[in-house]
């Protein structure tokens, strides 16, 4: 049940996350334009402008889905344990689904810069030094709501770590 949860909300995150993507290739593109310009403090401003807009969607988003995380279920699963573990992730991930917009618009415009170790290094700080951890840890005291909880989490700190990558690669 909670692999079926977390296979129905990922594919309602997947659509709501991919208004993020069309965000990062438009400061993709910018960013690469400007790079090759020397233009650098265009793509620092693309980049802000580009995370404020993902994190402004991003809690829109949640305050579309929270009220109707177990109704949008229903249109996967009709299983009652299904439903419940869903909204479980429907309630608290797209809270920070603006967060991890950040690091996409970030990681687009690392990447078009000619950065891609910068931008895999942010991924696998993310995944590894990030989710698998808190997810393992909260898991043990929560269950299915840590894994839940994890994922918020390493979405929030991968977003202010994108902050702060952004600052230190992007002038």
């Amino acid at each position: 049940e909670a692999v079926a949860a977390l296979g129905v909300a990922s594919r309602i995150e997947g659509v709501c996350v991919l208004v993020f993507y069309a965000i990062a290739a438009g400061v993709s593109i910018f960013s690469g334009q400007n790079y090759g310009a020397g233009n650098f403090g265009r793509i620092a401003e693309a980049c802000r402008i580009g995370m404020r807009n993902t994190i402004i969607v991003g809690l829109g988003m949640a305050a579309l889905i929270w009220p109707f995380a177990y109704d949008i279920p229903h249109f996967f699963d009709t299983n009652p344990a299904v439903i419940d573990k869903a909204a479980q992730y429907l309630h608290w991930v797209p809270v920070s689904f603006g967060a991890m917009g950040a690091l996409v618009v970030v990681n687009a415009a690392l990447n078009a810069m000619g950065k891609p170790l910068a931008a895999t290094v942010l991924i696998i700080i993310r995944m590894f030094v990030l989710y698998v951890p808190l997810a393992w840890f909260l898991q043990k005291y929560y269950g299915f709501l840590g894994i839940v909880l994890g994922l918020t989490l390493t979405n929030l700190l991968a977003g202010l770590i994108s902050v702060f990558a952004r600052r230190y690669f992007i002038r």
